[in-house]
């Protein structure tokens, strides 16, 4: 690692949870030539979502740790955390200086489930840019569109999709918020996982990077720093068609991206069928006079996000009562709560063009006849000035 030297590690298919004795072993690989084996030290610390650290204590060589003491309300842990203490005492002049890790084990593990239900309304509803890579699947990306299980689109070699989330969003809470399945065994396949970025943004435009999709990965918004995501970018690492050596489809084979923690894109809209009515008032009466940690608190139903469902959330809800999301998801197509010009500006854009073309924009195809003209203008125009999703 270097004198002084970090590195962060994470679990993408299982989280470190706290058990009986030690629950993680970092292991330290002292006997490099010429090193004498001297163990050398680290400070260890973990984390939930990779932005808040709680420590464990230091590394002396190979080390387990028990994270009992420091575990949290349960909490189930995704990142580790490997910090050189600098100290350069031990390690004899030798070339490679710093703490020589080897590897992080967890002993006691929650393995995340990516085949359980997912909600209808989970996975992504449009794609807003497709930029194929060499060896791109012929097939129509719009595949990937809603849950997992279809027929995957292949990105190519260095090729990128941006999804956008219309009538839900992903939210940001405790653990995995976002799914990206990869559909590596189509037939031709060898199922060899590959990898791809991944970026996420609130409005379209600029975007977050969280990081490598290996294979089907789940993701954490926090390190995002946003509250809510709509637009998920996938972009391939440029590895070329590993999963295929025979010569078939390259790039990462995307085959749904679906959020694990949403909601509706009307806040109000807790039973997610697309308007603001009595369903709702019944599951926000079911929560009132709660708060976090209690049975019956719903962080959906807690408008303000202020840890307690109270007579503060009932302005917030009863503004938004009777309100019908097909109202204006469509149309907003940038995603930022309102219909104005500027989405009329992006439609215009891809005035004339169909699913071959260029300028084609799925999200300004707002009648989903594979074409965007002007039928689709006269939807958007006649929402212009809407916001009912804020």
């Amino acid at each position: 690692m270097g004198r002084g030297g970090r590195i962060i590690l994470r679990f993408d298919d299982n989280y470190l949870i706290d058990g009986p004795g030690n629950d993680l072993v970092v292991y330290e690989d002292s006997i490099l030539q010429g090193s004498g084996g001297i163990p050398e030290h680290a400070t260890v610390s973990i984390s939930t979502d990779g932005v808040g650290y709680t420590g464990l204590g230091v590394a002396d060589g190979t080390t387990a740790f028990d994270i009992g003491s420091s575990a949290l309300n349960g909490n189930a842990y995704r990142y580790v955390k490997i910090e050189d203490d600098g100290d350069f005492s031990g390690e004899l002049g030798v070339e490679y200086q710093g703490f020589d890790i080897n590897a992080v084990r967890c002993l006691h593990t929650k393995r995340m489930d990516f085949t359980k239900p997912v909600r209808v309304e989970a996975g992504a509803d449009v794609v807003v840019v497709k930029v194929p890579g060499t060896g791109a699947g012929a097939n129509d990306p719009r595949n990937v569109l809603g849950l997992p299980g279809g027929p995957s689109w292949s990105l190519g070699t260095s090729g990128s999709i941006t999804l956008k989330f219309v009538d839900n969003v992903i939210v940001n809470r405790d653990g995995p918020d976002f799914i990206v399945y990869e559909g590596a065994l189509r037939p031709g396949d060898s199922g060899v996982a590959e990898s791809a970025y991944v970026s996420v943004s609130q409005d379209g435009s600029i975007f977050q990077y969280l990081g490598v999709a290996y294979g089907t990965t789940a993701f954490d918004i926090a390190p995002s720093g946003l509250a809510t995501v709509r637009y998920v970018k996938i972009d391939d690492d440029g590895g070329g068609g590993d999963d295929n050596p025979s010569g078939g489809h390259a790039g990462y084979d995307l085959d749904a991206v679906c959020a694990t923690h949403g909601r509706s894109a009307i806040r109000a809209d807790f039973s997610r069928d697309g308007v603001v009515d009595f369903n709702d008032l019944t599951i926000f009466a079911a929560a009132y006079d709660s708060r976090s940690g209690q049975p019956r608190y719903n962080p959906e139903v807690d408008m303000n996000d202020d840890g307690v469902v109270d007579f503060r959330d009932i302005g917030p809800f009863s503004g938004r009562y009777g309100t019908i999301v097909e109202d204006y998801s469509r149309t907003d197509i940038n995603g930022d709560g309102c219909v104005t010009n500027s989405d009329l500006t992006i439609l215009n854009a891809a005035l004339g063009s169909t699913t071959i073309d260029e300028a084609w924009n799925a999200a300004a195809d707002l009648n989903d006849d594979s074409v965007v003209d002007s039928a689709d203008q006269q939807i958007l125009t006649s929402q212009l000035g809407t916001c009912p999703g804020q």
